[in-house]
């Protein structure tokens, strides 16, 4: 191909190749990268998002403010480049702060933006509001800084106090939001409450109050079919530790009904559809997270875990003999003195 061929092929090709466009999520991420090097917090999207200003009236406000963020509690946030406020399970934030992750703040103006989004987020407690208002006041003054509201005004003890139940409202709006999104009424008329796998869930009496908790919800099922919606639920389990940091603090209790259902008949039935195929294709999954599980874990963790536990047996076994040898010496007393007192009667 001479050199004029290859020439109109690549202008050719260059003519006809398009960009790709970026998905939603595509370019979200580039916002986020590019909030980086413009070391601020891109604007909230919640439509009840209030915002509050730290403004300087000392010399302190000049450090790195991410230092007495973090010195007071507020952490790293994964959903925007800044510390803040968030839940711990879903590491979702509530409030962020601008210029908190080491942009030197100086000359004249310092200031830092805190953006609030009551209702984006659920949160891990209803007063959430009001801790976070607690905290930013620590931070402000820590920084030699008053908080102004969107005006420019300052605020006072009192409408701080008063803007930490507005956000705590919000809050509980999204907290109940969420429990009416996982509520279900079924034929029957049982209220349940779903927790984010579809075989646990809470059982809520006519008040709407928890009555009792059902951990491992399946229906019978044949041995092909039961093997498919254990596994399924052994999945929705591991979905939930990826989505969720603190634990999954029911998960002995799930076992536990597991266990019960498979006992009553500990073999595959191929002759009916029943629960224990399905608790054959949970268990295939559990064993798999146990064995990747027993590889990463820190051997030194669960070394601790175990001089705990020796060291609190003997701390009872110790305490059992001194309390078995202070009734000894306490019935031995007793006796002491009734034989003191029965020969001083004697000698009468």
């Amino acid at each position: 191909m001479s050199t004029a061929e290859l020439q109109t092929s690549s202008s050719t090709t260059n003519q006809t190749a398009k960009p790709k466009e970026l998905t939603a999520e595509q370019k979200d991420q580039l916002n986020r990268v590019q909030e980086v090097f413009r070391g601020s917090p891109l604007p909230p999207t919640d439509p009840s998002a209030i915002t509050l200003t730290l403004q300087a009236r000392g010399e302190r406000f000049a450090q790195h403010v991410d230092v007495a963020t973090e010195t007071l509690g507020f952490h790293t946030l994964n959903d925007h480049f800044a510390k803040g406020f968030k839940n711990h399970d879903t590491e979702r934030s509530l409030a962020y702060i601008s210029g908190s992750m080491g942009r030197l703040l100086h000359g004249p103006g310092k200031t830092a933006t805190v953006f609030i989004e009551p209702e984006k987020h659920l949160m891990e407690f209803a007063t959430a509001g009001s801790c976070f208002i607690e905290m930013l006041t620590q931070l402000a003054d820590a920084l030699e800084a008053v908080i102004l509201n969107a005006d420019g005004a300052v605020l006072s003890e009192a409408e701080l106090k008063a803007l930490g139940e507005q956000i705590n409202a919000g809050v509980r709006k999204k907290m109940q939001q969420h429990r009416a999104a996982h509520t279900v009424v079924m034929p029957d008329g049982e209220v349940r409450l779903y927790n984010g796998l579809s075989f646990t869930y809470d059982v809520l009496d006519a008040k709407g109050d928890w009555d009792h908790t059902v951990y491992f919800d399946a229906a019978p099922a044949t041995v092909s079919q039961g093997r498919a919606n254990g596994l399924n639920m052994a999945a929705e389990l591991m979905k939930f530790h990826k989505a969720h940091k603190r634990g999954f603090y029911w998960f002995g209790r799930v076992l536990e009904a597991a266990y019960e259902a498979k006992k009553k008949d500990p073999r595959v039935k191929y002759s009916k559809p029943c629960v224990e195929n399905v608790v054959a294709g949970f268990m295939t999954g559990i064993e798999a997270f146990v064995q990747v599980g027993c590889k990463h874990t820190n051997v030194e963790w669960i070394n601790a875990r175990i001089d705990e536990a020796e060291q609190s047996y003997a701390r009872d076994l110790a305490e059992k003999a001194e309390f078995a040898e202070r009734m000894r010496n306490a019935r031995a007393a007793a006796a002491a003195k009734r034989s003191a007192a029965a020969q001083g009667g004697s000698s009468k």
